[in-house]
């Protein structure tokens, strides 16, 4: 039950966890999902033929997103889950019902998202020992559309710092990234700046587990990123600063983006960082997430036009 702020930033955080497996999930995906794992295999695709028909005619193609089904991995695998979830209550084939009663022993099914093969991020389910991805083909569309993995040769990792999130970032997504020296008040929260390929600048916040845990633990993951970047001098140039500061030039409103940087105040982030570890933090209230959410809305809505990059 969710009382807290808190609460809910931990519910955040663990959503797309992955399960440690544990001797009992192992025996469990022995004894009901390996014996009929290529019958799930087939039933998966077949899963896959409905949800494409119902995402393709809505995933109307818009400026920056690739057509269907190219980065649509959580919500594939969302539409996914939530059509097997409402099947194994009543199960109309056997295979389904050798999931069902998988579960109610204790199996895990569950969405989990991270790292895969350091190379993207990836949304997939956990099946006990079992690492399964009915989007397989969202990154490369010539690939099979499901895979079924042990999830000890998957090659996923859960994310749990923003320094790891910034390498499958940049792997991924290309373009240059960057610690938030630019606006320093809202580096405790928001410490990524993501200068895409087109040129438009970002206030990275993609993934709410990562950030939710950073906030949870008083932002010391965003601290270790800022800081060596900072150390290995990769911070953004000030005529790319300078840039992007004058596409905000008149924005006006929450405190936290009073200030602005085009050159590296240590003194600035030092503040802002030190506010962030105190105990019962302004970062960690509620009031504090809606107004740095707000402001990211603002700069992006206000910054939309693409930088000369150096």
């Amino acid at each position: 039950m969710i009382r807290t702020f808190t609460d809910q930033l931990r519910q955040w955080a663990e959503a797309d966890d992955l399960q440690h497996v544990t001797p009992q999930q192992q025996a469990l995906t022995e004894r009901y999902v390996l014996p009929c794992l290529d019958e799930i295999d087939r039933l998966m695709n077949r899963y896959r033929d409905q949800v494409d028909l119902r995402l393709a005619d809505h995933a109307r193609p818009r400026p920056g997103r690739k057509p269907y089904p190219e980065g649509y991995c959580k919500e594939i695998t969302q539409q996914m889950m939530a059509d097997l979830q409402k099947d194994f209550a009543h199960p109309q084939v056997d295979c389904i019902a050798k999931l069902a009663e998988f579960i109610r022993q204790g199996g895990v099914f569950k969405r989990i998202w991270g790292d895969l093969r350091g190379c993207y991020f990836q949304n997939a389910i956990q099946v006990g020992s079992l690492y399964l991805d009915v989007a397989n083909d969202t990154v490369d569309i010539t690939k099979p559309r499901v895979e079924i993995l042990s999830l000890a040769d998957s090659g996923f990792k859960m994310i749990h710092d923003i320094s790891h999130f910034v390498k499958v970032a940049t792997a991924y997504w290309g373009g240059q990234f960057f610690p938030n020296t630019v606006l320093p008040m809202l580096a405790p929260v928001l410490p990524i700046l993501h200068v895409k390929k087109s040129g438009i600048v970002r206030l990275e916040a993609d993934t709410r587990a990562v950030f939710a845990r950073n906030i949870l633990q008083k932002s010391r993951t965003a601290n270790a990123y800022v800081k060596n970047c900072i150390r290995e001098e990769k911070v953004m140039p000030p005529t790319m600063a300078a840039q992007w500061l004058d596409q905000l030039s008149t924005l006006t409103g929450s405190a936290l983006l009073k200030e602005r940087c085009v050159h590296l105040d240590k003194r600035l982030l030092v503040r802002a960082f030190k506010r962030a570890g105190k105990p019962n933090a302004f970062y960690q209230t509620p009031e504090a997430v809606n107004e740095i959410i707000a402001g990211m809305n603002a700069v992006h809505a206000n910054a939309n036009t693409a930088i000369t990059q150096y």
